[in-house]
């Protein structure tokens, strides 16, 4: 008997061995890629310059690198930023716009980000631990203009935590209740975007999953970002459900209820009522989901693809294809797309738009274009895939600071003092802090969630760094003849108080 009971433990303890060494070595890679583009930029960078300025430029990055390492070894805890304001809440957990202190030996402004705080109990009980280290995971391999980039992660005892960057424009989804109807080249600009940042997922490896408006992030340049990887998957083990089955509690109901959302009769502003109520489901958007997740057929990014063209319907319709007053029947209308997919009379769609929806992304699986067929598609003809984030947004919001946070909906605060404040780290123990065999068995399924992304300074030119270095030289060499010209001054008066 006594044995019956330890192994369950043991199978933990293995569990959390190799979802630590995956996360170690996913790590060391990373870091690895990360110094070699540094590298290669780097060489880019001195084709043309001398030995002296080669050197100069090669110290400068080494010195940065050395900083970094430094930086490394900071623990990173809630105490290390300044709440500015609480700006989303969902099933999970919260977002909040923070300031970063300055660590030891830092210099600089404080800098603004957005912190995504997650319940640890609450991921455990309702089975989103592999949901969870994907997002993780997702996050930290993805370095790309299209993808919200995330900096920090890090864990205590009672939640997870997500360090990003911050975009103050909203969300597409807030833009579009707005303005309710997008014209065909701006929704063109915008779905290029997205196209070019689904595709960035899919070469990592990725499923994004939750492809929808509110998880279109726009910059203070009006340019969006892909966010939330909360759904996305890979074929990675520690990104699998049943991987974590020994940290889930036994009496956990796999199958959530959706309720029905109430709607009303005319369809645009039926959906622009509703959007703020799907946001916040915990299942998802029934919405953009493909047939095939409907029908629990195997699938792969194909469902990334349907979703956007739900998304490029929406902006120039001004409403999801597929929406009813509740959810079974938005359901029925996704399996029958066939013949519940309509274009209405107004707001006039051109031929080439309606044919990439529905001869292209609106299809069967097998039959739904990819990236190459997609981009390539008569609607995108006068659109530069290659220089569509050099180009000028087509809305740009009102930034009044890097604070500001108009663009994002007003919510009562009331854990500001619980996650900030001095007492919060100082009176509670971080159980994750321990030596990792002293661990809880409730925190082994984080094992290996920390993560710093390296933030190099603005980098001076090559040729502002040799200007740097010869003028230091300059200096030292003034100062110098400085004291060259003293002692030579002193030994002058010895020698004359000796004639004397």
């Amino acid at each position: 008997m006594e044995g019956q009971r330890e192994r369950p433990k043991v199978i933990e303890k293995s569990q959390a061995a190799r979802i630590y060494i995956d996360s170690y070595y996913r790590n060391l890679f990373e870091k690895g890629e990360e110094r070699t583009r540094r590298r290669v930029n780097l060489k880019n960078e001195i084709g043309s310059l001398t030995p002296e300025q080669v050197k100069a430029k090669e110290l400068a990055l080494s010195q940065v690198e050395s900083e970094n390492l430094r930086l490394s070894r900071h623990k990173v805890s809630t105490k290390d930023f300044i709440n500015v304001r609480l700006i989303g809440r969902g099933a999970f957990g919260e977002v909040r716009v923070v300031r970063k202190k300055l660590w030891p030996g830092e210099e600089g402004p404080l800098k603004i980000y957005a912190m995504k705080i997650m319940n640890k109990d609450f991921m455990i009980q309702k089975n989103q631990l592999a949901h969870a280290r994907a997002e993780r995971d997702a996050m930290v391999e993805h370095d790309d203009p299209g993808i919200v980039k995330m900096f920090f992660s890090f864990q205590d005892s009672r939640f997870l935590y997500f360090v990003m960057e911050y975009l103050p424009g909203g969300d597409l989804m807030n833009l579009l209740i707005k303005r309710e109807i997008l014209s065909e080249d701006e929704t063109r600009f915008y779905m290029a975007e997205l196209i070019q940042a689904v595709q960035t997922v899919h070469k990592r490896g990725y499923i994004h999953r939750d492809l929808k408006p509110d998880n279109i992030l726009i910059g203070s340049d009006g340019h969006i970002k892909l966010s939330d990887f909360g759904l996305c998957t890979s074929g990675t083990e520690s990104h699998i459900s049943s991987f974590y089955n020994p940290y889930v509690p036994k009496n956990y109901n796999k199958h959530t209820t959706v309720k029905p959302v109430k709607g009303g009769n005319e369809r645009r502003h039926s959906w622009n009522r509703k959007r703020k109520t799907m946001s916040y489901s915990t299942v998802g958007t029934s919405n953009y989901m493909a047939p095939e997740i409907l029908l629990e057929q195997g699938y792969g990014p194909e469902i990334d693809w349907w979703s956007v063209g739900v998304i490029l319907y929406e902006c120039i319709v001004g409403y999801a294809p597929f929406s009813c007053e509740d959810t079974t029947e938005t359901c029925i209308m996704i399996l029958e797309f066939q013949t519940s997919l309509e274009f209405p009379e107004e707001p006039q769609i051109s031929p080439e738009a309606r044919h990439l929806i529905q001869k292209c992304l609106l299809v069967e699986q097998l039959d739904r274009k990819g990236y190459d067929d997609i981009v390539s598609h008569p609607w995108f003809k006068r659109m530069n895939f290659n220089t569509v984030r050099q180009q000028k947004a087509p809305w740009v919001p009102e930034i009044n600071n890097d604070e500001d946070t108009t663009n994002f909906d007003d919510f009562e605060d009331d854990n500001v003092d619980f996650f900030f404040a001095d007492d919060y780290t100082e009176n509670n123990i971080d159980e994750t802090s321990k030596p990792l065999k002293d661990w809880d068995d409730k925190h082994l399924a984080f094992v290996g969630w920390t993560y710093k992304r390296f933030e190099p300074k603005a980098r001076p030119t090559a040729a502002s760094v040799f200007s740097q270095s010869t003028d230091k030289d300059n200096e030292a060499e003034k100062k110098k003849d400085k004291r060259r010209s003293k002692m030579m001054a002193n030994w002058g008066k010895q020698k004359d108080k000796k004639k004397n």
